[in-house]
């Protein structure tokens, strides 16, 4: 495994990880929601009173999810530069 500095997050990759986690976290219990009853959405019950603020958040999550895209993206590339190594440890 590489301990190069390419293969660590920033703290802003971290940011929008933790982002898109609480997202997807808080859209599956909106789905979950669908088909037991209720109001599962985390970021309505505690922002709901605050719409500005609770739009803010959708709004971060969403540009944390670009964000991701582009990291993902990066690393590909960045891995796909990268020669392959075999099973003796040296490179193909």
């Amino acid at each position: 495994m590489s301990t190069s500095t390419t293969s660590r997050f920033s703290s802003i990759e971290w940011l929008a990880m933790v982002l898109v986690t609480i997202g997807a976290l808080n859209w599956g219990l909106v789905g979950l929601a669908e088909f037991v009853g209720g109001n599962l959405n985390v970021v309505d019950l505690v922002f709901g009173s605050m719409p500005a603020l609770e739009a803010a958040i959708y709004l971060l999550v969403g540009l944390a999810g670009l964000a991701m895209v582009a990291v993902a993206t990066r690393r590909y590339r960045h891995r796909a530069d990268e020669p392959e190594i075999g099973a003796s440890g040296t490179a193909r």
